[in-house]
């Protein structure tokens, strides 16, 4: 297992736009380019960190372009052992395939349909916030997660549920935040993920109190407290509680009292 994890980790060094859904690595998401033109690549990898079993599915036009240059593949990528090598054998084969369309001057960008655009046009918005910020996403795209290690380093999670229609419809998240710190409504997923990071560094010092809040005396409710909540019911004596509110843009004032 830790030579998996370790392996992983590698890959994303090595290769910064690809990644596996839920870091199970059993299909890798892989976002390549072939003389300026983005393909997303997927395939199967049954035994990572072994290339053994590897199939390459998804994007049509690298499968035709594998079969139209198939002495190039068998050539860099036949005698490959691991995933990361294999890996690295393709991004050799797609760079003698780009000196060979070169010489002849010869290559048509291919007409891609809806959902390989869709998936190249997510992958891409990723990339813009960095591969390493994701921390799972589901295989057909439609949901990303991502994190965020606060000042105070407690980690924070956001989904960005991405409609059929993107970008024509903007996504929806789903964060730890109070519901009127929701993150802007975008179609850019870095404009998203920067606008959360501001909210979410907004509510530290609020979480801060209340921590200690939670440390020192008996909270009733919420149970348990998440950072959703700025509120806590807390026992005072026997049969007798209170609710104190926290005011987020100054937490240190004295609290509303319920």
């Amino acid at each position: 297992m830790e030579d998996k994890t370790a392996e992983y980790g590698l890959m994303l060094k090595m290769f910064p736009t690809s990644i596996s859904p839920s870091r199970k690595c059993h299909e890798i998401f892989w976002l390549i380019k072939l003389l300026d033109v983005t393909m997303s690549m997927k395939f199967f990898c049954p035994h990572f960190p072994s290339s053994r079993d590897i199939k390459i599915h998804g994007d049509p036009d690298i499968l035709a372009l594998i079969k139209k240059y198939i002495d190039e593949f068998q050539e860099h990528c036949s005698n490959s052992t691991s995933v990361l090598q294999y890996m690295v054998n393709f991004t050799g084969f797609l760079k003698a395939v780009e000196a060979k369309i070169k010489s002849t001057g010869k290559y048509e960008e291919p007409v891609k349909n809806a959902e390989i655009q869709r998936n190249v046009l997510i992958l891409a918005e990723i990339e813009k916030v960095g591969f390493d910020k994701v921390i799972d996403i589901s295989q057909d795209l439609s949901k990303i997660q991502f994190g965020y290690k606060d000042s105070c380093s407690k980690l924070h999670k956001l989904d960005v549920l991405v409609p059929p229609d993107y970008p024509d419809e903007t996504p929806s998240t789903i964060s730890d935040l109070p519901e009127d710190s929701a993150p802007i409504k975008s179609s850019s997923f870095k404009d998203i993920y920067k606008s959360w990071i501001k909210s979410v560094e907004a509510y530290v010092p609020a979480w801060e109190v209340l921590e200690e809040v939670d440390r020192v005396c008996w909270v009733l409710d919420p149970d348990p407290p998440t950072p959703l909540n700025l509120y806590r019911r807390i026992a005072v004596g026997s049969s007798i509680s209170l609710q104190i509110e926290i005011e987020p843009t100054d937490p240190t004032q004295l609290p509303q009292i319920k």
